[in-house]
This record gives structure tokens, C-alpha cells and sequence, in this order.
């Protein structure tokens, strides 16, 4: 029931994205890049082709593997000892509850009008905590069963536009504003190479009263894979140095796929340097 639930938030994800992308190929127009922006200078000439770019993702893990043997360590073994035993809260929850999200921020470069090089630094960390309260051989005991992950990565990767760089068109009014930032709404498609390093940990501790006996087992593991991930989006413009980027993506990953290949879904803001003549 769960991944049944996960895939189709997973499919509306996608279908959210692929809105947008098709809204921006309908309203994309030829750009004349040397258009004068009214001071003697033209938009392209008085941007840089460094930007800033920053954001949040939504990730959406299989964690078929780590369910596993959490199913089999933990609610398998406590699970026959306990008959009241209620299954604790994973990661696997968080993310069916989109709890599972990652910092990202980095920088890139503007190759072409139709061509963007990016390169993003990020990673996050949580623990999902769980306590009940049992009663082995009829003596009351409290139940810690603690989930931590944490990672960083760093990325680089390719971006296509295939009708140029978002466009920003100053308007007045707030109806105005918004449909001209749609007008300039530009796609993208890239491939996304990147290197993660993730540290996970469970922890089961039983609390015994009136006694000094601290009971608990330990598990931790650590995996250091490099993935690939094929992304989809859209910049939208917000100001003439600032845009909204939203995008998806699939991550393939060399090792624990079973674990780790995830859907992503990308909130960022991207910030255009003024140039300085040197670019």
C-alpha cells in the first residue's frame, strides 16, 4: 500500500512538471537578445554569464532494502516478543509524507544561449524517533527505536534549453506581471553526474526502571556511490537578474540502487550576476 501510495505521488510529481514544461514550449518565442534595454546596452550585454543558484528537493528514495532488514531485525524479533508491538516510523514514512528533503547550493555558467554548465554542493540530515512503552515479564520498560541519516554531495552537470534563457519582460500589474513571466518561461533538459557520501544509523534502546542495565543495539553503515540523473524543468522569470527554477529528475546510482535511486522534485532560485566586463 505504501508504494502504491509513493508512485502515485511519484506520477503526479511528474505530471506537475511536464505541465509547466509544456506550458513554456506553447508560449516560448524567438528572443532577440540584442533588443535594446532603452540605456544604449542590451539585457545580454548587462547580464554576466555567472549565476548563483540555490534551492531545496524533495526526494523520494526506494529504501526497499533498509525496510527490509528493518522489518526483519527489528519488527521481526520484537514483533514475536511483544504482541502489542507497533511497527515504528521510518524513513520510508517521511517520505511518503514528503519529510525528506536536501539543501542545495552552487554555481554556474551560461556556454551559450542555448547551453548552461552547473555544478551544486548540498546534503541534509534527520532522525526519525520512535518510544513506546512495553511490559516485559510484566515489568515496564521504554521502547527508543531512532533512525539517523545524513549526507552531502557534490554535483555538476549539462543544461539544454532549446529556445534560449528565460526572458524577463517588466510589466505593470500583477496579472500583467505574471502572464509576461509565463511568456518568458523557458524549458530545460540535462544529465546530472554526482558523489554522495551517506551515513545511516539505528538505534534500539530499552529503558528499564529502578535499575542501571541500558540495553541497546546499534547499527550503522556508511556508502559512498556516484549516481547519474537525467533532468527535466523550467526557469521562470521573476526579475531581470532572478529566476524560478522547477525541475525533476530520476537518480540512477552505481551501488544499493535498490536503496537509493529516487525521484527528486527540485524547488530553486537562481541569481544572475551583473557583468563586469570580464566575462
Amino acid at each position: 500500500m505504501a508504494h502504491q501510495y509513493t508512485r502515485t505521488r511519484t506520477v503526479w510529481g511528474v505530471l506537475v512538471v511536464s505541465v509547466f514544461v509544456w506550458a513554456a514550449t506553447g508560449l516560448a518565442e524567438p528572443v532577440d537578445e540584442t533588443a535594446s534595454s532603452g540605456f544604449g546596452t542590451s539585457a545580454a550585454e548587462e547580464r554576466s554569464k555567472w549565476f548563483l543558484i540555490f534551492g531545496v528537493a524533495n526526494v523520494q528514495p526506494r529504501l526497499e532494502t533498509s525496510e527490509a532488514q528493518i522489518d526483519q531485525q527489528i519488527n521481526g524479533l520484537l514483533g514475536r516478543a511483544f504482541p502489542r508491538w507497533e511497527e515504528p516510523r521510518t524513513f520510508a514514512t517521511w517520505r511518503d509524507e514528503f519529510r525528506v528533503w536536501d539543501l542545495h547550493f552552487g554555481f554556474g555558467r551560461e556556454l551559450t544561449p542555448n547551453w548552461v554548465w552547473v555544478s551544486t554542493f548540498g546534503g541534509s540530515l534527520g532522525t526519525v524517533r520512535n518510544e513506546d512503552r512495553y511490559y516485559p515479564l510484566g515489568i515496564p520498560a521504554m521502547f527508543h527505536v531512532d533512525f539517523s541519516r545524513k549526507f552531502w554531495f557534490a554535483s555538476t552537470g549539462i543544461l539544454y534549453y532549446p529556445w534560449g534563457q528565460a526572458l524577463y519582460e517588466p510589466a505593470d500589474g500583477a496579472m500583467e506581471r505574471f502572464r509576461r513571466s509565463l511568456r518568458g518561461t523557458r524549458p530545460f533538459v540535462g544529465a546530472i553526474g554526482a558523489y554522495l557520501d551517506l551515513r545511516a544509523e539505528a538505534v534500539v534502546k530499552i529503558d528499564l526502571p529502578l535499575t542501571g542495565f541500558d540495553p541497546r543495539i546499534v547499527q550503522k553503515q556508511r556508502t559512498r556511490p556516484v549516481y547519474l540523473s537525467p533532468r527535466i524543468g523550467v526557469d521562470v522569470p521573476l526579475t531581470e537578474q532572478d529566476d524560478l527554477v522547477l525541475a525533476a529528475g530520476y537518480l540512477f546510482f552505481c551501488e544499493d540502487g535498490a536503496d537509493l535511486n529516487n525521484w527528486s522534485y527540485y524547488v530553486m532560485y537562481k541569481h544572475k550576476f551583473k557583468s563586469s566586463g570580464n566575462d
